[in-house]
């Protein structure tokens, strides 16, 4: 049996691809037709070309961009869904009471057909993710009691703020095999459409009604498990679910966020992750199974190797200023790419005539890096400013002690000739 048949034959749908199916609660509710939802898009969430006729089509902004709000009479682009309209690209669609507002670049003639498309594996994802939340939800609630009290819809994983401090592994882990046990069981997930003031509604969970909402209220359905409010975009069975893996947790204002993958994102994700262990076994020139052991070696090698380079780095800059210490100069310059602060602070603080200008960088050429430059108060606090400008750089400080970050040392030598220079002239 045809649900939907257009002119030309052009597309057909049946009525066992979309499942769209109407099945009364366990408490007397009147069911609304399921020709009466707001759109296409949800009544017929797997329909990917739909032909519809504009209503109105008027300038407007979106972001700083000048574009036109299309409206149709009915719509498979579910508002803040993606798709296009003949070749007009739809850059946003919203929703404005019970219509649904298409975002185009280009104006559309008020009552002509529009042929419209959706970008199915955008929309199909987003099916998977919404749905893949309401079974997440209503297993952490039914099972132990943590309400949902937000979720976000992530462009890699996405992620549920439940009404708890903390969780177990073993919670998650027991959650996690509920969760696809009820997808192996090819659970159905319906659709229902009850009037605002209909009593069944007070046993659904849901997390309120909008002001401006116009029409019957939308209940999904998974079988047995769940029955919420809802007017996103769902899949016909968990089985399109496929999997779901929930990841790791984190505390968030007194709750806890446990981030999942549903779907298809679940696959993407393990394809990647083998490629990247392919990668580290080329890298590491071991199997996966010593991947952790070989990176703890190489971490601990690269510690002690750290902790030797300080050291020297400070013994250096010890001789450093042991040799200026030596002589009678009253300025010292000195440049290193590989150094960071503490070689400069090492130097600085072991100088000792403390009228002498010093000054002193870290860092690459290109990249730049840090400087200190010390000496009297009155001279620093006078050319300090301008030998972070010379590095294109910033800084600042007070009593002799300016420092700042440089973007580039390109010009390090003309610098130190500056500095050189300043402190001649302020000497005689």
């Amino acid at each position: 049996m045809l649900l939907v048949r257009r002119q030309h034959n052009f597309l057909r749908i049946t009525r066992s691809l979309l499942s769209v199916r109407l099945i009364a609660f366990n408490h007397p509710s009147t069911v609304i037709p399921a020709n009466k939802m707001a759109w296409e898009c949800q009544r017929s969430p797997y329909l990917r070309q739909f032909e519809s006729k504009v209503v109105s089509c008027t300038p407007a902004k979106l972001e700083g961009k000048n574009g036109f709000d299309v409206v149709l009479e009915d719509t498979i682009l579910f508002p803040a869904g993606g798709g296009q309209i003949n070749e007009v690209p739809v850059h946003d669609v919203r929703r404005d009471g019970s219509k649904a507002v298409h975002f185009t670049e280009k104006s559309l003639e008020v009552d002509a057909n529009a042929h419209i498309v959706v970008d199915w594996n955008r929309r199909f994802d987003h099916m998977q993710q919404h749905t893949g939340q309401h079974l997440i939800t209503a297993v952490f609630e039914n099972r132990y009691g943590y309400k949902t009290l937000s979720w976000n819809l992530g462009k890699v994983k996405s992620s549920i703020e439940l009404s708890c401090k903390s969780m177990t592994q073993e919670e998650i882990d027991c959650a996690e095999l509920e969760i696809n046990k009820a997808i192996k069981a090819n659970t159905p997930v319906s659709v229902h459409l009850y009037e605002k003031d209909d009593p069944g509604l007070e046993k659904i969970r849901s997390r309120g009604i909008p002001d401006d909402f116009a029409g019957p209220v939308r209940v999904v359905e998974i079988e047995n498990i769940d029955a919420n409010t809802c007017c996103g975009t769902h899949l016909a069975n968990l089985s399109h679910l496929q999997m779901i893996k929930l990841l790791h947790t984190e505390p968030t204002r007194g709750c806890t966020r446990i981030h999942f993958l549903a779907g298809n994102r679940v696959m993407n994700t393990l394809c990647s992750m083998i490629n990247t262990e392919r990668k580290l076994t080329q890298i590491l020139s071991c199997g996966p199974e010593d991947h952790v052991d070989q990176v703890q070696k190489l971490q601990k090698t690269a510690k002690s190797s750290q902790k030797a380079a300080r050291n020297y780095l400070r013994e250096i800059a010890t001789l450093e200023a042991e040799k200026f210490n030596n002589t009678s100069d009253l300025v010292l310059c000195v440049h290193r790419e590989d150094g960071d602060m503490d070689f400069l602070n090492v130097i600085n603080s072991k100088i000792r005539n403390k009228n002498a200008i010093i000054f002193l960088s870290v860092g690459s050429n290109s990249t730049g890096g840090q400087f200190l430059l010390t000496g009297p108060p009155s001279l620093i606090d006078k050319i300090g400013p301008s030998v972070a400008e010379r590095l294109q750089g910033k800084g600042g400080g007070k009593k002799g002690r300016y420092q700042g970050k440089a973007k580039a040392f390109n010009k390090i030598t003309d610098v130190q000739e500056f500095v050189k220079n300043s402190a001649v002239a302020d000497s005689s």
